[in-house]
């Protein structure tokens, strides 16, 4: 009866799911199952060589409906025209995974479900991984068009993952996490955006933002990096990023 009225539910609720696909479930810490999420991002990752992480939603999942929250995440993608796509080698993992990917291949996501339950109440832990392609960053025109997307949906994500990390920083995933949180700050203050060229080339984004209460225009020039093209943060105007880890 119980999974009767949880796919009930899950049906009833598919039309919003974009915005949150899961609302059924908790929404969870990782600490407290900190070595099944590290499994389940780091082991299934490998399967997918050509996307990093760059957000991480975890759930408790009272029973092992993996078509069913597939069906959520089939909804949660529709909204920005992702699709399933075919993993291969992914009888390697011993979790279950799906991958969705738009058609140009400029945004994705990953479901992935741990094999067995993470407490004594029958749960399991469901990771919903937003990803970045490689192949955005590869090119400029790409990076260009994914970070003027991102600026305009105030996606703090997805910005982090297009800027550029300094070569003294050590640990690059804790950056980008410091950086996407005060980034949250700063992207309401931003009034408009235009792409910058120079010489024929994608150079850079300037951008209309409010700072200190005055009208500024901010330059986040774009320039190659041994991980592709990436903008370079003005941390001046951007004040709030100025103390990232290192």
């Amino acid at each position: 009866m119980k999974k009767i009225l949880l796919l009930l539910a899950l049906a009833s609720i598919a039309a919003s799911a974009a915005d949150k696909p899961f609302s059924l479930l908790e929404e969870v810490s990782a600490d407290p199952y900190a070595e099944v999420a590290n499994r389940i991002e780091y082991q299934n990752m490998v399967l997918l060589p050509d996307y990093t992480v760059i957000a991480r939603h975890y759930y408790l999942a009272p029973m092992r409906l993996w078509i069913a929250w597939v069906k959520q995440g089939d909804s949660a993608a529709r909204d920005w025209n992702g699709t399933r796509k075919t993993i291969s080698g992914r009888n390697v993992g011993i979790d279950l995974v799906e991958l969705w990917a738009d058609t140009d291949n400029r945004r994705a996501a990953a479901l992935v479900m741990s094999e067995t339950p993470v407490d004594n109440k029958g749960n399991y832990l469901l990771a919903w991984l937003d990803l970045l392609p490689a192949q955005v960053r590869q090119n400029s025109g790409d990076t260009l068009r994914v970070m003027m997307q991102a600026l305009a949906e105030g996606d703090s994500a997805r910005v982090a993952a297009l800027m550029h990390i300094p070569e003294t920083v050590a640990h690059k995933t804790a950056w980008r996490e410091a950086l996407q949180q005060c980034l949250t700050a700063h992207l309401s203050q931003i009034r408009d955006s235009h792409p910058q060229r120079s010489g024929g080339r994608n150079s850079g984004i300037m951008l209309r933002m409010n700072v200190d209460s005055k009208d500024r225009a901010v330059i986040l020039p774009l320039q190659k990096d041994k991980d592709g093209y990436a903008f370079v943060l003005d941390t001046e105007a951007f004040s709030q990023c100025k103390n990232l880890p290192e």
